[in-house]
């Protein structure tokens, strides 16, 4: 199958990433450059963040996310970031809070 990356289609996967992030309960937000990207907003700043991001089809976009642990949670907060890095490898995280 013959795949053309197109803006359209790197948008499309950029958004759908992103929910599949936002499965995740413990991710609050997401950031690329400034714009915050909440469960709330995942197509709206999605798509503001992908047109800041994208300069063409050979280029990535910096994603970094925001996560918040339960302080009565069965993970550290140095577990989850081993655990991270091994699934998330290309996402930075930008803030690990503990409530």
């Amino acid at each position: 199958m013959k795949i053309t990356l197109s803006p359209k289609y790197m948008e499309d996967s950029f958004l759908k990433y992103l929910n599949e992030i936002f499965c995740h309960p413990e991710i609050t937000c997401a950031k690329v450059k400034n714009i915050i990207i909440d469960r709330g907003s995942v197509q709206d700043s999605g798509r503001q963040a992908f047109e800041e991001g994208y300069h063409d089809c050979y280029s990535d976009i910096d994603l970094s996310v925001k996560v918040s642990l339960p302080s009565s949670g069965r993970i550290t907060p140095e577990e989850y970031m081993k655990r991270i890095d091994n699934e998330f490898c290309d996402v930075n995280l930008w803030a690990l809070t503990v409530k």
